[in-house]
């Protein structure tokens, strides 16, 4: 089996790297990001999220470049999603500088209109995705009629959340509905134009993913 190994310990000088998302422009470009964790592999080490790039469907990869995050404004869980238009937008939570453990204390959305070279500045999210829960990990996703939809957990194995965004991203809001008792999950539309969340939760090992 061929693989290529794209996120490794000390790469770029980077302790570790964490929670990898994945997508595919429309122009075909592979985009591959993961939390950056600085000094070790813990939670609260992660302050920003990193990149490569591949264009020869991910037999080679570019040098790590930082779309999002610095010591100053510290972010982890990226959760992407390539647009119907071309662009490429990627969710995360906002960190707290002091974090040692629960840190969400906010969220935000960078756009890319040229297949990851360059990112906008941070807009933020705060009110719109359920106010620190962590993204993903993983893609959002985004339906045939446009909207988007990103999931996000808010504590561990407490409540997960889904945000929708009709304007392209720009904006969101958090339907009131909680999925309790779940943890990290993932979206999906199904070829019947359904969608389908599926959830971690503690007894996965036994019951199976939960499925809404």
């Amino acid at each position: 089996i061929k693989y290529t190994n794209v996120f490794y310990p000390n790469l770029a000088n980077i302790a570790c790297y964490r929670i990898p998302s994945i997508i595919q422009t429309t122009n075909g470009v592979l985009l591959a990001f993961a939390e950056a964790r600085k000094g070790s592999c813990s939670d609260g080490a992660a302050y920003s999220i990193a990149q490569r790039r591949s264009l020869d469907g991910g037999i080679t990869w570019s040098n790590v470049t930082f779309p999002v995050g610095s010591s100053e404004y510290m972010v982890g869980n990226p959760s992407s999603v390539a647009l119907a238009n071309g662009s490429s937008a990627l969710l995360y939570v906002r960190h707290s500088p002091t974090c040692v453990g629960v840190c969400g204390i906010g969220n935000g959305i960078v756009f890319s209109n040229d297949d990851g070279i360059s990112w906008s500045l941070p807009i933020n999210q705060n009110f719109g995705i359920a106010k620190g829960a962590l993204p993903g990990p993983g893609t959002a996703l985004q339906l045939k009629s446009g909207r988007i939809l990103v999931v996000s957990h808010k504590g561990a194995y407490k409540n997960d959340y889904v945000s929708i965004s009709d304007d392209g991203g720009k904006t969101f809001v958090t339907n009131k509905r909680p999925f309790p008792l779940m943890d990290e999950a993932a979206l999906t539309q199904l070829t019947n134009g359904s969608v389908m969340l599926n959830m971690r939760h503690q007894t996965s090992p036994s019951l199976g993913r939960g499925v809404a």
